[in-house]
């Protein structure tokens, strides 16, 4: 008797022992995993920019992957036990099939109906694995997308960036023709009002005709500058619906609103 008894505490510490190498190693597999995981979500780059994916984004997926990896671990254990479980009900009820025929049917009914039990349960456990299993394929669809889209936004930001330079450009040289435009105006004022005093504005004919030119040209460079504020301003109103892009900045705007009342003036 003691020496089944030590057999089978040798044999159980044996087990154990087992199960715990097991386990350890288990665990060093899946850190190992997941730390190359990690390395090769963060030396991953934009195809289209070049830009590496946020280690913010790249945590919070981590995250949710071990949580579901763990929760479908748990599922599966349960589900092993309850395998177990009917395992050893099954065996019971072989051995219960060697009593006496009145106990034994009434064991045997009293098993199928902890079997069925049983049964269900790891059905539901089942359907819980599969369900698990789905939403993670819609998170990995979901980050493909979001991955997509930021390859979208990004482009579209540098896009809209250099149309905002070119206007810029294209405003600072209309602010130069302008000024050029006004000192030529105030010049030729001045010339006009000395023939106007020298001999009288109507009968200076030439005179008139620059003067008609020169304000045609003024005008013409006011309705340049209107159209490059008004194309600013969508372009700034475009730029500001974007939510995962950086606002564009509006000197540019700022400067030509300062042209277009310098212009009336």
């Amino acid at each position: 008797m003691m020496d089944e008894s030590t057999r089978a505490d040798a044999q159980t510490e044996d087990l154990r022992q087992r199960v715990e190498d097991k386990q350890a190693k288990c665990e060093q597999i899946v850190t190992a995993f997941t730390a190359f995981k990690s390395e090769m979500a963060g030396s991953a780059v934009n195809s289209h920019t070049g830009r590496p994916i946020p280690h913010v984004t790249l945590a919070r997926f981590i995250t949710v992957e071990r949580d579901k990896d763990e929760e479908v671990a748990r599922v599966q254990l349960k589900h092993i036990h309850l395998q177990s479980q009917v395992t050893k009900l099954e065996e019971a009820l072989k051995k219960r099939e060697q009593v006496a025929d009145g106990l034994a049917m009434i064991d045997f009914e009293q098993l199928k109906i902890e079997n069925s039990t049983l049964n269900e349960k790891i059905e539901d456990r089942n359907d819980e694995i599969a369900k698990l299993r789905k939403k993670a394929t819609v998170a990995v669809q979901a980050l493909t997308h979001v991955r997509e889209k930021l390859h979208f936004v990004s482009g579209e930001a540098s896009r809209l960036s250099s149309e905002v330079t070119g206007v810029d450009m294209e405003v600072a040289e209309q602010r130069s023709m302008l000024a050029v435009s006004k000192k030529t105006r105030e010049r030729i004022r001045v010339e006009n009002d000395r023939a106007r005093h020298a001999q009288g504005f109507v009968n200076v004919d030439r005179l008139a005709i620059d003067f008609e030119r020169r304000k045609r040209d003024v005008m013409g460079m006011r309705e340049a500058i209107h159209d490059m504020k008004a194309r600013y301003a969508a372009l700034a109103d475009f730029a500001g619906m974007r939510a995962t892009t950086k606002p564009v900045s509006t000197p540019g705007l700022a400067r030509l609103t300062s042209t277009a009342a310098v212009a009336k003036r």
